[in-house]
């Protein structure tokens, strides 16, 4: 699979997550949003979108102008079912992208919480033998 990696701040790369994936056989491309750098005209060298995190958020399209770009690739990636993963901002642009409401919490999560699976995510493959509840570190202030 071809990945199409929209990264947003040099210090948000993919870690882990991204030798992960290559140890699997997906190659991934890189587009670094916060150089500039254009998105491509069309998706259809894309397998897929893996959208990472970042330190603005959202509803900060006037600071980042690159943000309503990014969700209308969403939005044609969702439209050509293609699989997309977002993690923090990227979440935050899914949701946004697909209709979705993101809004400030009244107060941000920060420290050790268990998470649970909901379906469909209980029968996701990129899921599939994990654990149904896990313990993970969160710091957030958006929901």
């Amino acid at each position: 699979m071809s990945l199409l990696v929209l990264v947003h701040a040099e210090t948000e790369g993919p870690g882990v997550l991204g030798r992960v994936l290559q140890d699997h056989g997906h190659k991934l491309r890189f587009i670094n949003l916060y150089q500039n750098l254009p998105l491509p005209p069309d998706l259809d060298n894309v397998d897929g979108l893996v959208i990472m995190g970042g330190p603005m958020n959202v509803d900060e399209t006037a600071q980042h102008p690159w943000l309503v770009e990014e969700m209308a690739c969403i939005k044609s990636a969702h439209q050509a079912g293609l699989p997309i993963v977002g993690i923090c901002l990227g979440a935050q642009l899914i949701a946004a992208a697909l209709g979705g409401e993101v809004k400030a919490m009244p107060q941000a999560e920060i420290g050790w919480h268990a998470l649970k699976l909901a379906f469909p995510g209980t029968t996701d493959p990129l899921f599939a033998g994990t654990p149904g509840i896990r313990s993970s570190f969160i710091c957030m202030d958006r929901k």
